[in-house]
């Protein structure tokens, strides 16, 4: 899915490699949705932040969410 949204002109796409339980889906979100808009004076998506802002959400997590469940995540994309 993530790369059919790639290859249909998206320039950056967070997905994941597999089916992911919804509770550990929702911890990454909310992470990776706060980095993504860091600083908040800015409140301006950048593309360019998303793979960082996923790096940062996954490695947050780490004490709710273990390391096999955190992995499926992926950025694809600038």
């Amino acid at each position: 899915l993530a790369a059919g949204l790639q290859f249909a002109g998206f320039k950056s796409v967070v997905g994941t490699l597999w089916e992911v339980d919804d509770a550990v889906a929702k911890h990454v979100v909310e992470a990776f949705y706060k980095y993504m808009f860091h600083p908040k004076e800015e409140g301006v998506m950048d593309c360019t932040k998303a793979a960082w802002a996923l790096n940062r959400a996954t490695h947050s997590v780490k004490t709710k969410v273990p390391l096999e469940q955190r992995m499926v995540f992926v950025h694809i994309g600038v």
